[in-house]
């Protein structure tokens, strides 16, 4: 650009303040330009990228659209466009600015990425796929771009297609922890045991100290089991989980909440929030709206402090407390009427101990309901194992020898459907047992 051009020059130095984050100067700045050309498409364009930064979407869409207006085939202001509609909101919107952007420019792979992460939010995973495959093709040396690929698999499936995606991806990057974690849960799925193992090995090479690897190493070679998952791999695994754990729960036709629900309306009386409840293990509070009817005060607890936040949203529990389980309960002698514990002591072997805690923690006359997945090996030693999705499964008999022993009375126990995985209904057990009153 001339020098002698102060449009041009003007507009250049609002650019360089804004790239080096002065949002203070550089609107002023860009502002200056407009003084001068108030048509100038870069100047509303670019003063609309920073007010989304600064968070008023509709201003920056508002202002997009003007610039637009005046150059109509501006290829970075429809993708900048694009994604302050996909930012606030509104899917539709943004996939019309995307596709302008291809049309335009066939081999951008980021905007052809961009519609694949807004066709796999909706669920159009065919869609979602070509996208990414596009993406992949058009920068072939991105491992980033594999691993789209290899997810949108995983989401349509065809695990036996994903393995040979994360696989590549290690090929190139054998630093790729969400690889081995997304390898060896696809070869489990398919039942590739062996194999599975040898990637965990593989990630141990990586990162000796791995819960998640270390654990499920265990469960795929069939290794004695430790007596229960380590706070390390329970905080990973659900800490990742976090922001889409619900929705997963639903694609899998979770139901315990429902079963807890069956279960109080049948031992209680009609909800008049006289209890003190504590959710065990409550991750994202999905028990706590069918507790909260029957609750005076209903304190969740759990290991994952991203799942805790989540629950913190729903503004469900008068209490969230971060920590171990066992440890817990053993902090707290006959403090509440009753205990719930929806799908959380599968990560749990031996529940000798946790019972114990639990009948020092309820008051006389208290409840403890919990599920399990139920194992059919009854006489087998040492009464739970450990299986290949890296979840303890527990027999009815040892069940009710350790509640025996730690003092409970059972009151029922009996098998649930809890959910689909894999395309196979997971059998649980279900529990209710009951601290004796005080004589």
């Amino acid at each position: 650009m001339p020098e002698s051009d102060p449009i041009a020059a003007a507009l250049q130095r609002a650019i360089a303040l804004h790239r080096q984050g002065d949002l203070t100067n550089a609107e002023p700045a860009y502002r200056h330009v407009l003084e001068l050309d108030p048509r100038n498409a870069d100047a509303l364009h670019l003063l609309g990228v920073m007010a989304h930064q600064l968070g008023n979407s509709t201003l920056a869409i508002d202002r997009i659209r003007q610039s637009l207006e005046i150059e109509p085939q501006q290829m970075r202001a429809y993708f900048n466009l694009g994604r302050v509609y996909a930012e606030s909101g509104q899917p539709d919107e943004a996939i019309a600015c995307y596709e302008r952007v291809v049309a335009m420019k066939p081999d951008y792979a980021e905007a052809h990425q961009s519609l694949g992460h807004l066709h796999s939010e909706a669920e159009r995973y065919e869609q979602a796929l070509e996208c990414y495959r596009r993406a992949e093709q058009l920068q072939p040396e991105s491992t980033q771009a594999q691993m789209y690929v290899a997810q949108t698999l995983d989401d349509l499936s065809d695990w036996e297609a994903a393995v040979g995606q994360y696989r590549a991806v290690l090929e190139r990057d054998r630093q790729a922890i969400g690889a081995y974690r997304r390898l060896g849960a696809a070869l489990r799925k398919l039942g590739r045991l062996d194999e599975a193992a040898e990637v965990y090995e593989q990630w141990l090479q990586v990162d000796a100290e791995s819960p998640e690897a270390l654990h499920f190493r265990a469960a795929c070679r069939g290794e004695v089991a430790p007596q229960r998952a380590s706070d390390g791999f329970v905080r990973a695994t659900f800490d990742g989980f976090a922001p889409d754990f619900d929705k997963c729960l639903e694609d899998l036709h979770y139901r315990v909440p429902e079963i807890v629900a069956r279960i109080l309306a049948r031992i209680m009386p009609e909800p008049d929030r006289q209890l003190e409840i504590l959710d065990l293990g409550c991750g994202t509070g999905l028990c706590g709206a069918k507790l909260r009817p029957y609750a005076r005060y209903l304190a969740g607890l759990d290991l994952s402090p991203n799942m805790l936040e989540v629950a913190r949203g729903k503004e469900l529990y008068d209490k969230l407390y971060e920590g171990e389980l066992t440890q817990f309960l053993a902090d707290r002698e006959t403090e509440f009427d009753m205990l719930v514990s929806a799908d959380t002591f599968v990560y749990f072997g031996d529940l000798a101990e946790v019972m114990r805690q639990a009948f020092r923690a309820l008051r006389p006359g208290g409840a403890l309901i919990f599920t399990v997945e139920r194992w059919a090996g009854e006489e087998q030693p040492p009464g739970y194992r450990l299986n290949e999705f890296g979840r303890y499964m527990h027999s009815e008999l040892y069940l009710r020898r350790i509640l025996h022993d730690a003092g409970f009375h059972v009151h029922a126990m009996g098998e649930e459907l809890l959910r689909i995985e894999g395309g196979h209904g997971v059998i649980g057990l279900v529990v209710v047992a009951a601290k004796p009153a005080a004589e």
